[in-house]
């Protein structure tokens, strides 16, 4: 960092000054981060074992040796070198060697020269004779520790590299989790003896210093005279340990769990910079937290990651993290590894309520269909679901329906199709009391030839009937009389079958049966007229999703997202693309465009053994800003619902399946305040302030321009941003 000194600082600063208290009131910041986009998964020809980051630089351990991958675009890994070895279970970078295991039963220490990692080498091996495996290592100066799974710690001289010497072992401890070391200290985390810690100025003869914190403690990360401990089934504590006869708890943290039933399993953690990475390997996912320890008295979580696999595909082996991407490999059903960015915000969604399943309406009210017995009666029960966790049920609506029907949300009322046969309208203004109003015919009024409706733009409804080809539209705009007003039809054959329709702004985008997307003008529902048809070879499967806005059309089809100009319905205009890899199909429930965001569910879905599925998250919100360059904004894997169906209800999405619903906030973050210099969310003098001392310190914060330099730019710059506000 060049500072250059300005003579007119203190001048500017007293115009700087003087200018903010003329804006004095105080602006509310806004920041709403989440890490870990998915930069992409990269097959390998062998079973990852292990994974290390160091820098730039990535190591994976397999059966046959160790690759080394240089990172520096995380987009795009370029292997560098390969060592060939044997099965390499464990890799700990330490300055300029990594330290692995490896070995039959992976109790052989090795160690491998990485100071240029275009050329990696094995400098030395040291077999531990009758000891189980290694499972951590941990060095201070010429001293490496070596912690096996039978609970001793070996030690070994590697003052001369080429030729480690054994001191001794070590039986100190038992049910050894973590050890660490921290000049003349060692660290020990133990599942129900917590951590102890102990002078090693003499590593002959360990000296007990002090024991502190939760008893179920499973690793440890130092920063000074802070230490975070994992603690396996709940979280992670942090300790002020600079009197070890007084050790101080500053903060504990619990992790949220998928599922209230579900156990964790902490164990993997790392602490870079102010990033605090977590990984819980409990029985069901492998999911990455990001804490933000700027301040260890009160780290908040920012962001959390995971695989698209869950633990029964036996996905995630390992992770490694690093200060601007992170790791996790994956043995099946794809091998390899896949790179998330850590240093760039994404959708940070909420799902940590569950309710039962069912169709919930703007005013936050559940209803779901359900079977009486037999004789079949079904009845549409309410569902009051203030409290998320118990839902209950208000209120039950009984015709003595023939069948269970679909249900559809609309304003006061629910649309609830019967049989494929008509649309029955029903009162929900008072939930403990649903009272039908109006029924109108579907198609021609046969029974169980299956049909659906949509519900469009100015109280139009479009029912379609698949084997006829024919879409007619019925007027809602008075729910308890709703009438048809036009129909038009395609004609007889598969080629006509209607699969989808959408509704926009005078338009009926209708799919056929041919894979060709119809655009019907309906300005004149009496007698609505066909304009054109979008016939493109990039659609290629028959369960095409449609949305829209007043200026495109968004179309899924099989692993691509299609979008179109309006500007001419008569002639939609091809713009814009997306490309998810083969293996799947566009769901019209899980297609949906929000503002500047397409949700949609990701054509391969979890746990799929496509070879082409590019890892990205079951559900997955495309940025359309600019539908030309559209790119993943991030994306949501429920934890235990396999293939949901989304409802979009004022910028909330639900996910439910037969049994339950996951409401998922859609917020998007990181909207960051840059003036916000202290980071309180507010802007006021303080971040005057900070920003003079930072100038005057020749602190890089303060350079706001990123041009290496401090000068009157970096004012001017911080001016603009405190009179922009925050979001």
């Amino acid at each position: 960092m060049r500072y250059l000194y300005n003579p007119k600082l203190a001048l500017l600063a007293t115009v700087l000054c003087a200018g903010f208290n003329g804006t004095a009131i105080a602006q509310q910041g806004g920041l709403d981060c989440a890490f870990g986009q998915n930069l992409g998964f990269h097959e390998l020809s062998n079973i990852p074992r292990s994974v290390a980051i160091d820098g730039s630089s990535l190591y994976i351990g397999n059966d046959s040796g160790i690759i080394a991958f240089d990172m520096t675009d995380p987009h795009n890994p370029v292997e560098l070198s390969s060592l060939a070895h044997s099965s390499v279970r464990l890799m700990t970078p330490i300055g300029d060697e990594l330290y692995i295991s490896t070995g039959l039963g992976g109790a052989t220490l090795g160690i491998v020269d990485i100071s240029n990692p275009a050329s990696i080498s094995l400098t030395s091996t040291f077999a531990i004779p009758g000891l189980d495996q290694i499972a951590s290592i941990a060095r201070s100066g010429d001293t490496l520790l070596v912690r096996t799974y039978n609970d001793d710690i070996v030690v070994l001289d590697v003052s001369d590299l080429s030729n480690p010497s054994l001191v001794t072992t070590l039986t100190i401890g038992n049910n050894l989790r973590a050890v660490e070391v921290d000049g003349d200290r060692l660290y020990l985390c133990s599942n129900g003896g917590g951590t102890s810690v102990f002078d090693i100025h003499d590593v002959t003869n360990p000296t007990l210093l002090g024991s502190f914190g939760h008893a179920d403690a499973s690793g440890i990360q130092l920063d000074g005279q802070i230490a975070y401990v994992l603690d396996l089934d709940y979280g992670f504590r942090v300790y002020d340990i600079t009197d070890l006869g007084s050790v101080i708890e500053i903060a504990a943290v619990e992790i949220e769990k998928p599922h209230p039933f579900w156990d964790l399993s902490i164990s993997r953690h790392s602490l870079i910079g102010d990033q605090y990475y977590i990984q819980d390997s409990g029985s069901t996912s492998t999911r990455t937290f990001v804490y933000d320890a700027q301040d260890p008295s009160s780290p908040f979580k920012s962001g959390d990651f995971e695989s698209p696999y869950g633990l029964t595909e036996q996905s995630s082996r390992g992770g490694a993290f690093g200060e601007d991407y992170a790791v996790l490999t994956n043995a099946t059903p794809e091998r390899g590894f896949e790179v998330f960015a850590v240093d760039k915000a994404y959708l940070n969604p909420g799902g940590e309520t569950i309710y039962t399943a069912g169709v919930i309406n703007s005013d936050g009210y559940l209803f779901r269909d359900r079977e009486w017995g037999f004789p079949r009666r079904h009845s549409v029960d309410t569902y009051d679901i203030s409290d998320p966790q118990n839902p209950v049920v208000i209120g039950e609506f009984n015709a003595g329906y023939a069948s269970a029907g679909a249900l559809y949300a609309y304003g006061d009322y629910l649309l609830r199709v019967e049989g494929g046969q008509e649309i029955q309208v029903i009162n929900a203004s008072n939930p403990l009391s649903l009272t039908q109003v109006a029924s109108i015919p579907i198609g021609d009024g046969l029974p169980f030839q299956g049909g659906s409706i949509t519900i469009g733009d100015q109280d139009l409804v479009a029912t379609w009937r698949t084997e006829f080809g024919k879409i007619q539209f019925a007027d809602f705009s008075a729910p308890t009389s709703p009438a048809y007003i036009g129909e038009y039809d395609f004609g007889s054959g598969d080629a006509n079958q209607i699969k989808n329709v959408e509704i926009h702004n005078g338009l009926a985008f209708v799919v056929l049966g041919s894979r060709e997307i119809a655009l019907l003008d309906i300005s004149d529902t009496s007698n609505p007229f066909e304009l054109g048809r979008i016939i493109d070879p990039q659609i290629t499967s028959f369960n095409i999703a449609i949305d829209s806005t007043d200026s495109f059309l968004y179309v899924g089809s099989g692993g691509l997202v299609l979008v179109y100009s309006l500007a001419d319905p008569s002639a939609p205009l091809l713009v814009g693309s997306y490309d998810f890899g083969s293996g799947g199909s566009a769901s019209q429930s899980n297609f949906r465009v929000q503002g500047e965001y397409l949700f949609m569910s990701n054509p391969s879905g979890p746990g799929s053994t496509m070879p082409n599925y590019d890892r990205l998250p079951y559900f997955v919100a495309l940025d359309i800003s600019d539908p030309s360059m559209i790119s993943v904004a991030g994306g949501y894997t429920p934890a235990f619902l396999p293939f949901p169906i989304a409802q979009h209800i004022n910028g909330m999405m639900y996910l439910s399946e037969s049994n339950y619903t996951i409401p998922v906030a859609l917020e998007f973050g990181c909207e960051t305040c840059v003036a916000d210099l202290n980071g309180d969310g507010v802007l006021d003098f303080f971040d005057v302030s900070a920003f003079l001392n930072a100038y005057n310190s020749a602190d890089p914060l303060a350079d706001l321009n990123d041009d290496g330099i401090l000068n009157f730019f970096d004012v001017s710059a911080f001016l603009n941003e405190y009179n922009n506000g925050c979001p």
